[in-house]
């Protein structure tokens, strides 16, 4: 029996803050210590000035910490979305490029999503290895140990599934029936690029 992997994935959501800018024209907008009119204010915003949105709460957005201003007043001008899938710099594109750009699709049309690329991250501290450690103690352990004896798996991949930050993914990830849908469609694509 042969007790070694050919496929290595990792899936999971991912999350970027939202950005938006304020909309109120000719009063400067109020910023508060909490969610609502109820807080104390601990400072003021003129129309137009940019902020990152750091979680949503009964219609009042954090900006930072003790800072909230009413979502009335702010339009989203950016929201993170769609399927990413990485894959090891050490894999040639039959085995990393190749393979994650099929698995990436497959994902995004079964979620109904963007499929934002198949891509690689070196890491800034070793040249030649990958930046994920997920992907790099499964591609390249051999390297990492020195040992090069030791077994690595041939298809490695970090697969980002949409972002739980983006309220229409976050709706989707929270949804069995797309979930089932998309294990389903990556299943079939994973025993097609194995078998086939």
């Amino acid at each position: 029996i042969n007790n070694k992997a050919d496929m290595f994935l990792s899936i999971h959501s991912d999350a970027a803050t939202p950005t938006g800018v304020t909309t109120n024209s000719n009063l400067p907008l109020r910023v508060r210590s909490g969610p609502g009119t109820n807080y104390s204010e601990v400072g003021k915003l003129s129309g137009g000035t940019p902020v990152s949105i750091y979680s949503i709460e009964d219609g009042w957005y954090k900006i930072g910490a003790k800072r909230y201003v009413s979502g009335e007043y702010v339009k989203i001008t950016s929201v993170a979305g769609g399927v990413t899938v990485f894959h090891s710099i050490n894999r040639t594109a039959d085995v990393g490029k190749n393979v994650a750009d099929r698995l990436g699709r497959v994902v995004a049309s079964a979620m109904g999503i963007n499929f934002r690329g198949a891509k690689t991250r070196p890491s800034t501290e070793r040249p030649g290895f990958d930046y994920y450690t997920v992907i790099d103690r499964a591609a390249n352990h051999a390297g990492l140990e020195e040992d090069s004896t030791l077994y690595e798996v041939p298809y490695v991949f970090l697969i980002e599934r949409g972002f739980h930050t983006n309220p229409k993914e976050e709706q989707l990830l929270l949804d069995d029936a797309v979930m089932r849908r998309t294990a389903k469609a990556l299943a079939d694509e994973i025993k097609s690029i194995l078998i086939d």
